[in-house]
């Protein structure tokens, strides 16, 4: 009997899922194609064309999905690269933003001051380990 009703409850459990709608389906390609494509400075009028999709559908499905538009999940998938090549490379901050697609190294410093709150040279001069400073 308890193996016929631990069976029940695993079916139960897996009907009781969400199944993914259309939008949830669509974000779920987009962020595979961000993935793929965010360092190529593709915007997300391009990534919906590449979608099939108008960016104000993407955006209204990203917003149902996750809560955040298409650009700021973009933004944010480019911002957090750019944290980590800061932190784990010596590339210039010119280099790092060009790599990322901005389109210039002073709007790069402007959208990750904007979305971290600091520039660049200051995140990277902050992720400098604390054994770097020596006693005396």
């Amino acid at each position: 009997l308890l193996g016929v009703w631990l069976e029940r409850q695993a079916v139960k459990a897996v009907g009781d899922q969400v199944k993914p709608d259309a939008a949830r389906r669509l974000v779920a390609r987009f962020t595979a194609l961000m993935e793929t494509e965010f360092r190529k400075g593709a915007g997300v009028g391009e990534m919906a064309a590449a979608l099939g999709v108008t960016p104000t559908h993407l955006t209204r499905c990203c917003r149902a999905a996750c809560g955040r538009s298409a650009i700021d999940l973009l933004q944010d998938r480019r911002i957090f690269e750019a944290r980590r090549l800061l932190a784990e490379t010596n590339l210039p901050v010119g280099r790092i933003g060009e790599s990322l697609g901005f389109a210039s190294a002073a709007y790069f410093t402007r959208a990750f001051q904007h979305l971290t709150g600091l520039t660049p040279s200051a995140f990277r001069r902050a992720q400098e380990p604390a054994a770097a400073i020596r006693p005396s």
